[in-house]
């Protein structure tokens, strides 16, 4: 039995290498002494991959959201305040391209 439609597994490909490769730049990152830009390279690429998942797993039915959260306590605690304020448009940015679009004369509105 599959739990999801299989037009909705063609991400999983893209998701796999996507972590993959964030998990190697985070190894890198963490070993190194100094503050650098691939500090941020793991917890701000996070993002696309919680797209890429969610939509896998049928967008916002999905009970993934949560996901988001991870990179952004991730920046709270090791991060600077720029580089937190970014992740938050981030969270908003990933929510909205998940979500349904929302219009006002849609015929499949309750009433």
């Amino acid at each position: 039995m599959d739990l999801w439609p299989a037009a909705q597994h063609a991400w999983v490909p893209t998701a796999r290498p996507l972590a993959v490769g964030l998990l190697a730049v985070h190894r890198h990152a963490i070993a190194r002494d100094t503050r650098t830009w691939l500090d941020l390279v793991a917890p701000l690429g996070t993002f696309p991959l919680v797209v890429v998942l969610r939509d896998a797993a049928g967008g916002s039915e999905s009970g993934l959201a949560p996901l988001v959260l991870v990179p952004l306590l991730w920046l709270a605690i090791f991060g600077t305040r720029k580089d937190l304020w970014v992740a938050v448009v981030l969270v908003a940015v990933t929510i909205l391209a998940t979500s349904p679009p929302v219009s006002r004369g849609c015929s499949a509105a309750p009433r």
